[in-house]
């Protein structure tokens, strides 16, 4: 799933399709103004890009540290490449 995510553009794609990111988690950061994978991205580039602190927001959005790693090391990926 990571290689399909970081090989295909952002636009359009659902917060549930950034790995790590399931139904569940996804309807917690919908509920917090963050509905598309584009949106995650965008308050991760304004973190930084630093792994820590965009694991932390993760984490504080109830999302647990083993996820929040495979979400940030997508997006991370994604935005190198793009």
């Amino acid at each position: 799933m990571e290689n399909t995510f970081i090989n295909t553009r952002i636009q359009g794609k659902s917060v549930t399709d950034i790995p790590g990111i399931d139904a569940y988690y996804g309807k917690i950061l919908a509920r917090n103004g963050f509905s598309s994978a584009q949106e995650v991205l965008t308050k991760c580039t304004s973190l930084g890009m630093d792994k820590e602190t965009c694991k932390r927001w993760f984490m504080q959005m109830e999302i647990d540290k083993f996820n929040a790693s495979r979400a940030f090391n997508a997006l991370d990926a994604y935005s190198r490449k793009w």
